[in-house]
Order: C-alpha cells, then structure tokens, then sequence
C-alpha cells in the first residue's frame, strides 16, 4: 500500500530516494485537510494568483487545471492538489459563512436533525428540565412544552405572510401583543373552544355602574336583567376612556 486508506496520503516505502518530497506532501495533504476550510464551493475555473494553502470545492463545471474534478478538494502547494472527497467530511466554505458536509455523492449544507420529541421529552430540552422545552407534535407544527405539557402550539399556513409580534416591555409600558407581516390591514381572531369564552383576569378592566343610569330598557336585552351590571371599559387610539355596557 502506497497511500493511507482514509486520506490518501503518500507513504514513504523502504529504500526510497528523497524521502522528504514524500513526506512534504503527506504533510500538504494534511495541512488542506485536517480542519477543511475552503475559499469557496462554487468556483468552477482556478484563481489565476493563488496564495500557498488556499483552497477550494470545485465547481459543478470545472476547467483548466481543475477540469473533470467537480466537487474535490483543491489545495495550492506550489500548484494544485487535488483530492477526492469521502463521506462524512465537514469543510468551512468562508464566502458563505456556512458549513458543508458530504454525503458520499455531493457537498450540501450543513444541518442538524433532531427528532420530533413530546411534550414529556421534548427534542430540544432545558438542561436540567428534561421536560421543558421545545418538540414538533406533527407536520409544520412546533409546540412549546412545560413541566411535560402543552404549554402553546404554533400552526404553519399556506401561503402564510403575517405573523404574531410579541413585544415586551419596560417599566410603565404595555406588553404588545400584535399582528405583523406583508399585508396592510391585518386582524386579531381569538378563538374559544365549544362553548368557552374570551374573558379578561383582571377585574380593573371593569368598572361598576356608579353614577351612571342603572336601566337601559330601550336597548337593554329581553327579559328581567334589563339594567347594567357592568361597564367594560375600554381606551381609543386618542386615550379617551369609552364604557360598554355589560347586561
């Protein structure tokens, strides 16, 4: 065996006359192959003036120098060395910002797969929380999961364009719970399930009827409950407070 089986690096052989051109080469080989960063993945012709040690992932459609070697590793040591590519190998390709791995075939983007999980073991856990974290409970579904549960589910739709905005907020101010994304005019749907309903937990946003006329039989509801229990109130875009009458 003339070369190593993994990397196809030169062995020096018994006897062997200028044994260090040999081993400079092992040595090049592994200078542009261990810690594999690369230039670029998509260059298919040879940059006309090279530095010692740069490298590249040929091009789909190579030429010059380069030419019948798409997707191999070429080096430049006082020329181009080029080297065929095994499964598994990870390269920094620096013109993207990105890794690349091989399958055996071709050079794709590097990305990590995790399995679905649950909301008792969730794919991506807290550390020390083992079920707390996030899982995907079906197709283009993500969950949140807490303490083993459902804590909220995000839903993926065709063609989708807008999206829930979330903003916190400082002291004094209001959280925003918003809607956000392409379109100009966009609605809030909240959603009960069967028969529940939309309430609001903080009793401060009613206030009782006080001074205010307590019947309103003209437009009250049909039957004996005809006067204001309640009064919702709310604020316009201008902060003037405004109340709806609760029966």
């Amino acid at each position: 065996m003339s070369n190593s089986p993994r990397l196809a690096l030169p062995y020096i052989v018994s006897g062997q006359a200028q044994k260090e051109v040999t081993h400079n080469d092992a040595l090049n080989g592994l200078d542009s192959l261990a810690q594999i960063g690369v230039l670029s993945a998509t260059l298919d012709t040879p940059p006309g003036s090279p530095a010692e040690g740069d490298s590249y992932i040929i091009g789909s459609s190579p030429t010059g120098a380069w030419a019948g070697h798409a997707g191999k590793v070429a080096s430049y040591y006082s020329g181009w060395q080029i080297r065929t590519p095994r499964e598994g190998w990870l390269a920094w390709v620096a013109d993207t910002d990105g890794f690349v791995a091989h399958d055996g075939s071709n050079w794709t983007a590097f990305r990590v797969s995790v399995p679905a999980g649950s909301a008792a073991a969730p794919a991506l856990a807290i550390s020390g929380d083992a079920d707390t974290g996030v899982y995907a409970p079906g197709a283009d579904v993500l969950a949140l999961a807490a303490g083993g549960k459902d804590a909220a589910r995000f839903n993926a739709a065709s063609g989708a364009v807008n999206y829930l905005d979330v903003t916190p907020s400082a002291t004094g101010a209001n959280i925003a719970l918003g809607a956000s994304g392409s379109d100009s005019d966009i609605g809030l749907t909240l959603s009960p399930k069967g028969t529940g309903l939309l309430k609001m937990g903080n009793s401060a946003s009613f206030t009782a009827n006080g001074s205010v006329a307590t019947a309103l039989t003209s437009v009250g509801p049909a039957g004996a409950n005809t006067a204001v229990q309640e009064w919702l109130t709310i604020k316009n875009s201008a902060g003037v407070t405004r109340y709806i009458p609760c029966f």
